[in-house]
């Protein structure tokens, strides 16, 4: 299982330097905002926050084979929340990736 950093693994997908906080408060937001959004279709652990860089992947998902979905999922949301692209076919693009995790993860979480 991942036991990295949530917060330090969005940062490294989004080009944002780990040792560099003071964005730290506006990311953790946009991630805490995607984690519900992804409880809305059963993922991850229900009531789980981000609060800083203690918390890890493993503490927020135990399913192995959707992690990887999520961390991809939750990179993309901070990514056109935080920091979106200037050309809108790119954010278009972004939009649709993050429609097919959705999907993807639910139909790992629903039988």
């Amino acid at each position: 299982m991942e036991y990295d950093s949530i917060l330090n693994t969005i940062k490294e997908n989004n080009d944002i330097e780990v040792e560099d906080t003071s964005f730290d408060k506006s990311i953790i937001s946009y991630i805490n905002s995607s984690i519900s959004t992804l409880s809305q279709i059963k993922v991850g652990t229900p009531g789980f926050k981000v609060t800083g860089a203690s918390e890890t992947w493993d503490q927020y998902i135990t399913d192995i084979v959707q992690l990887g979905f999520v961390k991809d999922y939750i990179s993309k949301y901070v990514m056109l929340s935080f920091n979106p692209p200037r050309s809108q076919f790119l954010i278009k693009n972004v939009q649709d990736q993050l429609a097919e995790l959705t999907y993807r993860l639910n139909l790992q979480v629903e039988p």
